[in-house]
């Protein structure tokens, strides 16, 4: 699982970071090809990321599609900075909360799987949150901010970017991401109600284990308050 937390945020980070120093750099001559390629993979990815998890029960591979779907969103943004100054700032920032919000899910992940927890499924949540309150919250605001809810800093984030897009007068692809966050809202929340509503959870019980020990508490504690706090003040970066 931390291997797959690195993998979801760090490699995502660094690709889109070139991909913003090519695009604005020694490819800036041929922005008017990469562009609709670039609309048409986001497009893609949005699509294809978002509709696969619908039907993924095992927790990785929601994951793992999820981030298909992200990879989507910011590839609308790096589409959009091509026009729009300050959408390359949306991109860094959606990234940041990206890393927050996936760092918490994973960390629960992490703190409540066993050895081998490739196949972890969300029958295995079910009424988590009775069990590890503290837990069953982390997972919840940091499924809530990749959902994009607000007042979570995923909510801004996404905001940010589709206001760019709206700006950049990429309204097709727009309208794909909107239907996209719809579509993804579904699968987040069918975790999230796993979590507190869906009758007696008798498989939930070799995942609960101990209580996280204080360090883990406030490491999830910072991770938590960073999504709260960027949702409300996203200026507190200084770059957006």
């Amino acid at each position: 699982t931390p291997i797959t937390a690195y993998l979801a945020v760090a490699s995502k980070a660094a690709g889109f970071m070139v991909l913003l120093a090519l695009l604005h750099g020694p490819f800036v001559s041929i922005q008017e090809f990469l562009v609709p390629v670039l609309v048409v993979i986001a497009a893609a990815s949005i699509l294809f990321g978002n509709i696969a998890a619908v039907t993924q029960s095992n927790l990785k591979r929601l994951l793992g599609l999820s981030g298909v779907a992200h990879a989507g969103y910011l590839l609308m943004g790096v589409v959009a900075s091509c026009t729009i100054a300050w959408a390359e700032n949306a991109v860094i920032f959606y990234l940041i909360t990206y890393l927050l919000a996936s760092f918490a899910v994973f960390v629960v992940l992490s703190l409540n799987g066993e050895a081998d927890d490739a196949d972890l499924s969300v029958e295995h949540y079910r009424n988590f949150a009775q069990q590890q309150p503290f837990l069953g919250g982390v997972l919840t605001l940091g499924l809530g901010s990749l959902a994009g809810i607000p007042p979570l800093g995923g909510f801004v984030a996404k905001l940010f970017l589709f206001v760019a897009a709206f700006q950049a007068g990429l309204y097709g692809l727009l309208t794909v991401a909107v239907v996209g966050v719809v579509i993804s809202i579904y699968y987040y929340f069918g975790w999230i109600r796993a979590l507190y509503f869906n009758g007696a959870g008798s498989d939930v019980a070799h995942q609960a284990g101990e209580s996280p020990t204080i360090q883990n508490r406030c490491v999830m504690g910072l991770l938590v308050a960073a999504i709260i706090v960027l949702g409300i003040f996203p200026g507190v970066l200084g770059f957006i």
